[in-house]
């Protein structure tokens, strides 16, 4: 049951800075269907080196002001829904696949989405529809 509400609630909220979902199945095992995002967390981005790069990825101030805006609106945009993440980290935080472009050209930015589905909860039905 908790799981249920859990992909029903993410299901509901979708937003360019949240990960889409699309629902789960429990038989025979657990999975969950959810879109893609290819760039990985933005943990692994920072402190781990780069396969392709063959170095961490080291945003600039710009990169990181757009990445915040973006996570910033993803928020809003649940909290305006009723949900509240409590679960706001790096791990959580996923990128596009630019992040390898970004260190050769400084201008392009990657896009950030929240992730996290574990910990969402929804602060009034009413507001979920």
């Amino acid at each position: 049951m908790w799981l249920h509400v859990q992909v029903t609630i993410c299901c509901q909220v979708q937003h360019e800075n949240l990960v889409n979902f699309y629902g789960y199945t429990s038989s025979p095992q657990l999975r969950i269907c959810m879109e893609f995002v290819p760039g990985g967390a933005l943990d692994s981005a920072l402190y781990k080196d780069s396969s392709v790069a063959g170095r961490r990825w080291v945003p600039t101030h710009a990169q990181v002001k757009e990445m915040a805006l973006g996570i910033a609106k993803g928020m809003a945009h649940l909290h305006g829904a009723g949900v509240i993440h409590r679960d706001l980290k790096s791990p959580n935080l996923l990128l596009n696949s630019v992040r390898e472009e970004a260190s050769s050209n400084k201008s392009a930015s990657p896009r950030c989405w929240l992730a996290g589905w574990p910990v969402l909860r929804a602060l009034s039905k009413r507001k979920m529809g």
